[in-house]
């Protein structure tokens, strides 16, 4: 009797399973860290958009989704090396990514469909477009850059010749964040912490002993809709 109990139990947990899927969007505040002889870095400010599948069994529950996230820094100011002399530079760049996140989740109830939620997992991301600007202080000089493209600075007056890779497409790490969800109005608070390094050779650092990576704190607000229970 007492396994016929067990087996009952298995075959019939699914039937508290729901299924659930979110349109999303937000606002991204980003930043490099690890950036070598910074003077003064200012936060992106971007945004991040995509949609979520959340599948909860009681109050734990498995959450994915696609995601688009524009990440990056604005007017980081440092220093650029070429050929044992230093000029005065400053770069803004925002590159686009597309972001798969993959969480666990923590349901707390707190009155009728209203819910506290607890998230934690980690994220898989692709580079595929973005633009940048390097300044040179020292003579006035602006490039325009591509995120994702090898950086070359050519023939200037002064520099002559500088050429540094551009950001590292694949970029992962863990992910977190805690929200409010009133019946099917999502309300959330994620922070994304970069394990991976984005540049080999950031153009405005004397070396590259940091590793320069991705961190940012998103708000979300998002609608969900119930699949199956």
């Amino acid at each position: 009797m007492k396994y016929i109990n067990i087996l009952f139990f298995f075959l019939s947990f699914p039937c508290f399973s729901q299924l659930y899927i979110g349109a999303n969007g937000g606002l991204a505040i980003s930043d490099l860290n690890g950036v070598y002889r910074t003077v003064k870095k200012n936060e992106h400010v971007g945004y991040k958009v995509g949609f979520s599948l959340q599948y909860m069994l009681s109050k734990f529950g498995i959450e994915s989704g696609l995601y688009i996230a524009e990440k990056g820094i604005s007017n980081s100011e440092g220093i650029l090396e070429v050929d044992q002399k230093f000029y005065r530079t400053s770069l803004e760049i925002s590159p686009l990514y597309m972001e798969l996140p993959v969480s666990l989740v923590y349901n707390i109830p707190i009155e009728r469909k209203v819910n506290l939620q607890i998230n934690l997992g980690g994220y898989f991301a692709y580079g595929f477009q973005g633009k940048g600007l390097i300044s040179v202080e020292d003579f006035g000089s602006k490039y325009g850059i591509l995120a994702f493209e090898d950086i070359e600075i050519i023939n200037h007056q002064e520099i002559g010749e500088f050429t540094a890779k551009g950001a590292n497409r694949f970029d992962f790490g863990l992910t977190s964040g805690v929200g409010l969800i009133v019946h099917n109005i999502k309300i959330k608070a994620n922070y994304d912490f970069g394990l991976c390094n984005v540049f080999d050779v950031y153009p405005i650092q004397a070396d590259n002993r940091n590793k320069v990576k991705n961190r940012t704190f998103w708000i979300e607000l998002g609608y969900n809709l119930k699949l199956s229970n």
